[in-house]
């Protein structure tokens, strides 16, 4: 009775595991070769550059997100522009830029999103760019006192006397012979000798 054990069974159930094993690395490998990838690009005007590039990283770091790279420029006409390369997880991507919409006014909001296996923490790019409002120099300027605003006045005023000045400047020759002519009409009635009055 012991020796009609049917072994072939026991060699039929392995190779029914193996397979198994097998068809299931093969799904895996297929879901992460095609697993959904977002790519974002976020372009905002914000008054300070480096005050929004601040809060920009606080985001990032609430949403599990890190940045990849960062710079400041400055333009031609002193006003500082922050670009961020950042990573972020999937789960966390809409939220993120959802938030970061808020800091600015959005001049350009895109998403692109390719692969079709939604994997968690799968780790997507968003690439940010700051546009300062306020010159750099602006921004460090100090507040306007009395004093300041006196002078200001008193120089504002010089510069119309200036102005009227220089607008009178080219007739000097009109001035001139006006002047003369009024001085010898002023000459000549004095030499005049007034009538006897009744």
């Amino acid at each position: 009775m012991v020796i009609n054990v049917p072994s072939p069974k026991i060699i039929r159930e392995t190779r029914v595991v193996y397979k198994d094993k097998n068809n299931k690395a093969n799904e895996e490998a297929n879901i992460s070769k095609n697993k959904m990838i977002k790519t974002g690009t976020l372009e905002l005007k914000v008054e300070n550059a480096e005050t929004a590039k601040d809060l920009v990283s606080e985001q990032i770091r609430k949403y599990d997100g890190f940045i990849r790279s960062e710079s400041i420029s400055s333009g031609n006409d002193d006003k500082k522009t922050a670009y961020l390369r950042v990573k972020v997880p999937i789960q966390k991507f809409e939220y993120l830029m959802a938030d970061l919409s808020s800091i600015g006014s959005v001049e350009k909001k895109e998403t692109e999103v390719s692969g079709q296996n939604y994997l968690e923490n799968t780790m997507c790019d968003l690439e940010i760019t700051l546009y300062g409002t306020t010159s750099w120099y602006a921004e460090d300027k100090e507040p306007e006192t009395f004093g300041n605003r006196s002078i200001a006045a008193i120089s504002s005023g010089w510069d119309v006397i200036t102005g009227i000045f220089l607008f009178f400047l080219p007739f000097w020759p009109v001035f001139l012979i006006g002047g003369i002519g009024y001085y010898f009409y002023k000459r000549k009635n004095k030499n005049i000798p007034k009538s006897p009055s009744h």
